[in-house]
């Protein structure tokens, strides 16, 4: 019991201190803090009836406050006491109303993230005084980047997204030191490609969801991660050859006609070129990519596969006039994890599929598929296979793993009785023929979390016992009286 006791006191003397160790700005400044924005504040821990080292968001380094972190808590303004805070380097804020002044006046201030913020447009004169910034964020409503701001020439990190922009200025180029640039969804923005190309350091660019236009872009020997989705790039042509260590490339719907330099990339992961105007004349090759993991390639004009280096764990070719697979196209397939072949046109399947049986997911859908090969019975591993709006009046497989089947928009006339033997079974959908009863079966399948099947009306035995067992119907309405 004494031991316990002392325990309890040392915390308490740790705490006292704890609190005492800030000075008495310090402590000012976070009394104000609370006392404008308690009931949010309280929600996460923040109250002097507790270790403020607990505080979340809140760091304090050598008895000073250096970090505060307070963008997942929307509150009301930051008091004048902020001014008391000169040691503090990080400041992220979610703010509906005012802005004090004063934390302009912070001299080791380095980032700076600020969300909300009406009165942002009062505090715009004064943010070149903050000379050591090299971090900001503004997502305020903005309307113009400000010279203000272009003053701000340490910057390393610019993140304007979810703003009002409407132009680029050409003075941004002063930011020389910017390594990542983050403009994307400011819907009204305008200006071109070309202006990024001088900044030698940069390593993200975000332009996703802006007017930006251009035909050409030789970017920065540093870039990893480049993302033009949703612009217009006027049916011209991407360049990244220069990029050699590009990790993310995301040029979706940008009406792009071709893409240079996929031969120099070696530690690309992720690929979203989608809905753009690419064929397979350009000789894409990513037989150097051997990290990739996901390619999304649907949307296009292409009619034949591209050669892959190792299989990525994703491949979408979705939409594309590939309209009989040839044997090549399925060996630069093998070895990938999922696959879409949906929006294809195809017919028919050859033998030379069983080439893919290491899949896991495989989407089929929207094709014209009128039966399935035997060799499908080979994909020991298959656990998704989606089959939905083809032809097909039969179903025969057996597969070990497959946990989820959709067969709806088919030829059927029936439930095909194999569904059955396939007990791992966790989602299953038919339809679009009339079933008077269900049948027993379903209850065999232990697994079973999601079914649609084409009845219509209320107690069958079968779908009630589901129901009382806790599946919940996502697509069927079912009731039990």
């Amino acid at each position: 019991m004494k031991k316990l006791l002392f325990i309890v006191f040392v915390l308490c003397i740790q705490q006292i201190q704890g609190i005492n160790c800030l000075s008495e700005e310090e402590k000012e400044f976070l009394e104000e803090l609370i006392a404008t924005n308690t009931k949010r504040l309280n929600e996460i821990g923040w109250s002097f009836n507790n270790d403020f080292s607990k505080w979340e968001g809140l760091i304090v380094k050598d008895c000073t406050i250096t970090s505060i972190d307070l963008s997942k808590v929307n509150i009301r303004e930051i008091p004048n006491t902020i001014a008391y805070l000169q040691n503090l380097e990080s400041l992220k804020v979610d703010v509906y109303r005012e802005i004090s002044r004063n934390l302009f006046s912070l001299p080791k201030l380095k980032t700076l993230h600020i969300e909300g913020g009406n009165s942002i447009k009062k505090v715009l004169p004064v943010f070149y005084r903050l000379k050591s910034l090299k971090s900001l964020k503004l997502e305020t409503g903005l309307k113009d980047i400000t010279g203000e701001i272009l003053e701000l020439v340490n910057l390393e990190y610019l993140d304007l997204s979810k703003n009002y922009i409407e132009e680029v200025p050409h003075e941004i180029l002063n930011l020389s030191k910017l390594k990542y640039i983050n403009l994307s969804n400011n819907k009204y923005l305008k200006g071109s490609l070309e202006i990024f190309n001088g900044f030698n350091e940069l390593s993200y660019l975000n332009l996703e969801n802006t007017k930006i236009s251009g035909g050409y872009i030789n970017a920065s020997e540093n870039l990893k991660y480049l993302n033009l989705s949703n612009i217009n790039m006027k049916y011209g042509v991407l360049d990244i050859s220069k990029s050699s260590i590009l990790e993310v490339l995301k040029v979706k719907k940008a009406e792009l006609k071709s893409i240079k330099g996929f031969q120099y990339q070696k530690k690309l992961k992720i690929v979203d070129i989608s809905n753009n105007f690419l064929s397979s004349n350009d000789n894409f090759t990513f037989k150097q990519c051997k990290q990739l993991d996901s390619l999304n390639f649907s949307k296009n004009e292409l009619t034949s596969i591209p050669d892959l280096g190792n299989p990525p764990e994703y491949i979408n070719l979705s939409s594309n006039p590939i309209f009989s697979f040839s044997t090549k196209d399925y060996k630069n397939l093998a070895g990938v994890k999922s696959i879409d072949l949906s929006f294809m046109s195809m017919d028919k399947l050859s033998s030379d599929i069983q080439i893919l049986n290491s899949c896991e997911s495989l989407n089929l859908s929207n094709n014209n598929l009128k039966e399935l090969p035997k060799e499908l019975i080979s994909f020991k591993k298959l656990k998704s296979l989606d089959l939905r709006k083809n032809q097909l009046s039969e179903f025969s497989l057996v597969l070990p793993n497959l946990k989820e089947l959709i067969l709806v928009q088919n030829s059927f006339l029936k439930i095909p009785t194999t569904i059955f033997e396939n007990k791992n079974l966790e989602v299953f959908y038919i339809g679009d023929f009339e079933l008077k009863k269900v049948p027993l079966q379903f209850l065999e399948l232990k697994n079973l979390k999601d079914l649609y099947v084409p009845f219509v009306g209320e107690n069958d035995e079968v779908l009630c016992k589901l129901k009382k067992k806790g599946m919940v119907f996502k697509h069927m309405y079912i009731e039990c009286k």
